[in-house]
C-alpha cells in the first residue's frame, strides 16, 4: 500500500513538472519577425513595361499573413513562390488607408518559409517619350517607402535599362552613402555592351523610412558618340604634345649639328 503510495506521489510530481515546464515555454515571447532581406528588381522592356522580381528574406519562420508594399500602379495579379514549395500561389493585392500592400498567405505545404519569391508585371512602368528633347536624356526616380508593420535590415534596388540604352548621370540617391564613416556611395553602375543597371543599397528601414533613385539614361549610341569624341580629343592633344616635343628634339639636335660644323671649319682654318 505504501509502495502504491510512494508511486503515485511520484507521479504526481513529475505529472506537475511537466505542466509548469509546458505553461513556462508557452510563455516565452517569440522573437519579433523583420526582414533580414529585401530586394527589388525591375527591368525594364523597350516597349516600357517592366517585370518585377522581390525576393524577400525573413529572419524567422512566419506563421501568419504578412504584407509587404506593392508602389507601382497598374498591377492586377502577383505570383509567389515559397522555396520549399516550388509551388505558384496567387496572392491578393489588398488595400489599406489608401496603401497598396501585396498579401502573403501562409501556405499549407510551407510553414517553415523564411524565403519568398513574388514576380508581377507593369504595363506602363516608363513611357519613352518622356524624353528631354533638348538633350535626348531620359529622367527615372524610383522610390521605395517601407509601409510595412516590420523593420528592413537590408535594401537593394536593381533597375535594368532597355537594350540599347545607358545609365549617364546619377542624379541623387537616398541614403547618399551606404557608410558614412568610409565615405562609400549607395549606388552603383554596371554598364555592360548590351544592358545596363544601376544598385541602391539601403540598410535599417523602419515603418515609414524610405530610400530612392534618380537617375539619368540615354541610348547607346548617344554615349559611344561621345567617348569617341573623348578620345578623338585625347589623341589630338598627344598628337600635339608629340609634335611639340618632337621639334624641340629636333631643334636641340639641329643646332648641335650645326655647332660641331662651325668647330670643324674653325679647325680648317687655323
Amino acid at each position: 500500500m505504501k509502495n502504491n503510495i510512494h508511486r503515485f506521489s511520484v507521479l504526481i510530481v513529475i505529472l506537475g513538472f511537466l505542466l509548469c515546464s509546458t505553461a513556462i515555454s508557452e510563455k516565452e515571447p517569440e522573437k519579433p519577425i523583420f526582414i533580414t532581406d529585401y530586394t527589388e528588381t525591375i527591368d525594364i522592356g523597350n516597349d516600357g513595361t517592366a517585370n518585377v522580381v522581390v525576393d524577400v528574406q525573413f529572419n524567422r519562420p512566419y506563421k501568419s499573413s504578412l504584407y509587404i508594399p506593392l508602389l507601382f500602379r497598374h498591377v492586377d495579379l502577383v505570383t509567389i513562390t515559397p522555396d520549399t514549395t516550388e509551388k505558384e500561389n496567387v496572392n491578393r493585392i489588398v488595400s489599406e488607408g489608401g496603401i497598396k500592400y501585396i498579401r502573403i498567405d501562409k501556405a499549407k505545404s510551407a510553414q517553415e518559409c523564411q524565403d519568398i519569391k513574388v514576380r508581377f508585371n507593369v504595363p506602363k512602368y516608363y513611357n519613352l517619350s518622356r524624353r528631354l528633347k533638348e538633350l535626348n536624356h531620359y529622367p527615372l526616380t524610383q522610390r521605395f517607402i517601407n509601409s510595412s508593420q516590420v523593420k528592413i535590415r537590408k535594401y537593394r534596388l536593381q533597375i535594368i535599362l532597355p537594350e540599347g540604352f545607358i545609365v549617364h548621370k546619377i542624379v541623387e540617391t537616398t541614403p547618399k552613402y551606404i557608410d558614412m564613416k568610409l565615405k562609400i556611395p549607395a549606388y552603383e553602375v554596371q554598364n555592360f555592351y548590351d544592358r545596363s543597371s544601376v544598385v541602391l543599397n539601403a540598410i535599417d528601414l523602419q515603418t515609414g523610412d524610405w530610400a530612392s533613385l534618380e537617375i539619368i539614361f540615354n541610348k547607346t549610341t548617344q554615349f559611344r558618340l561621345f567617348m569617341t569624341g573623348i578620345v578623338i580629343s585625347l589623341l589630338i592633344c598627344f598628337l600635339l604634345i608629340y609634335d611639340i616635343v618632337w621639334l624641340r628634339h629636333r631643334r636641340e639636335k639641329d643646332a648641335k649639328v650645326s655647332e660641331s660644323d662651325k668647330h670643324m671649319k674653325d679647325g680648317e682654318i687655323v
